[in-house]
């Protein structure tokens, strides 16, 4: 842990470096004239290559062994890229469970994801509303977990959105 005169310091360091990064392009290139084309060039195609780099880095958890495992991550990633925010895992499943198209009604659906997921970091919650994604509810008994999982770490508010909803037919 940093002592005090360290965490000014670490602050100073850092206003000055974000400072002259703003300020640099303005003492370089401003002259009346129109940019270089070098500096036109990576204007136009860096922010895409970033926001390309913050998606894969959003995904690198994510197992892609089976659409269960990537969908909900990269709708998550979609719907962070639109709202202009960034993805982050808030959760993890703690232990394996049956697949839930297996089970036999509400209450077995519960039982089942009953603790199986648990908080990354709470912190990253704490007083936030956060918005849940999974790809497909039926019962709703995962995204139900999850939730309430977020509300017990500290979550003010939890939204939870879904890209279809199925009924069981048994």
């Amino acid at each position: 842990m940093l002592s005090t005169a360290g965490a000014v310091a670490a602050i100073a360091v850092m206003a000055i470096i974000t400072f002259l990064t703003r300020a640099l392009p303005f003492l370089l290139f401003d002259r009346g004239e129109s940019p270089p084309k070098l500096v036109l060039y990576l204007g136009r195609v860096l922010p895409p290559a970033i926001i390309a780099m913050l998606i894969v880095y959003c995904l690198k958890g994510v197992s892609f062994a089976t659409p269960a495992g990537w969908v909900p991550a990269l709708l998550a990633s979609a719907a962070a890229l639109e709202l202009g925010e960034v993805a982050v895992e808030t959760l993890r499943k703690g232990r394996n469970t049956e697949a839930q198209s297996g089970l036999d009604g509400d209450a077995a659906r519960r039982a089942n994801v009953l603790g199986a997921y648990t908080a990354v970091d709470a912190e990253l919650v704490e007083g936030k509303r956060v918005l849940l994604i999974d790809d497909v509810i039926t019962t709703g008994a995962t995204i139900s977990e999850c939730a309430r999982i977020l509300r017990t770490v500290g979550a003010r508010e939890v939204v939870c959105a879904t890209l279809a909803r199925a009924r069981d037919q048994k």
